[in-house]
C-alpha cells in the first residue's frame, strides 16, 4: 500500500479560492439587500439592476476557481466520475457568462432563452457528480462538496435575488465556503 497525499500547495489553492467565493458571494449579497435591484427574469432598469447583474460574473468564475481547485486537490482520486463532473459543472458555469454578458448588453434578463436555467442546472448536475465522487474518493473531509453544493443549490445565482430566490441568499454560500475553508486540513492523505 502506497500513502498519497495532496500537495498543501494544492490544498492552499482550495483555501484561497474558498475564502474568494465567500467574500465574492458574500458582497453579491449584502449588494443586493442594500441596493435591491429587480433581479429574476425582470427588465434591468436601474443602475443596482445592472451592478447586480455584473455581479454574476465574478460569482460564477469564483464558483469555478473553487470547484477547479478541489478537483485539484483530489490528485485524480475522485476518478472518472469526479472529472466528468467538474467538466458538467464547468459547462454550466462557464454559460453564465456569455448570458450576464448578453443581459448586460441587452438589458433584457431573458435575452439568453434557457442557456441560464441550463447553466444552472449543469452546474448542479455536475457538483453533485463531484460530490459523490469526492464522498467515494474518502481522501480529504467527505463532507466538504456536499456542502458546497447545498451552498450552491442555497446561496447561488437561483436563489439570490428576485424571484424564486431571498435577498441575501449568497451569504448562505459565502458562510459554507469560509466554513470549508476554515476546516480544510493542511494536507491529506489517504492509502492506494
Amino acid at each position: 500500500m502506497v500513502a498519497v497525499a495532496a500537495a498543501p500547495r494544492t490544498l492552499a489553492h482550495a483555501k484561497a479560492a474558498l475564502l474568494t467565493m465567500a467574500v465574492v458571494a458574500a458582497g453579491t449579497a449584502i449588494f443586493d439587500v442594500v441596493a435591491h435591484p429587480h433581479g429574476g427574469t425582470e427588465h434591468l432598469g436601474s443602475t443596482a439592476d445592472y451592478v447586480f447583474t455584473a455581479l454574476l460574473l465574478p460569482f460564477v468564475l469564483a464558483a469555478l476557481a473553487v470547484l477547479a481547485a478541489l478537483h485539484a486537490a483530489q490528485a485524480g482520486r475522485d476518478g472518472r466520475l469526479g472529472r466528468a463532473g467538474f467538466i458538467v459543472a464547468a459547462v454550466g458555469l462557464v454559460a453564465f457568462v456569455p448570458v450576464g454578458v448578453l443581459t448586460l448588453v441587452t438589458a433584457d434578463a431573458t435575452s439568453g432563452g434557457p442557456v441560464y436555467p441550463l447553466a444552472m442546472l449543469a452546474s448542479l448536475v455536475g457538483l453533485v457528480m463531484m460530490a459523490i465522487a469526492w464522498v467515494r474518493a474518502k481522501s480529504l473531509p467527505r463532507w466538504i462538496l456536499p456542502a458546497v453544493t447545498f451552498g450552491w443549490i442555497f446561496g447561488g445565482p437561483v436563489a439570490e435575488g428576485g424571484t424564486p430566490g431571498f435577498r441575501g441568499a449568497a451569504l448562505i454560500l459565502a458562510a459554507v465556503c469560509a466554513a470549508v475553508a476554515v476546516t480544510l486540513p493542511a494536507s491529506a492523505e489517504t492509502t492506494v
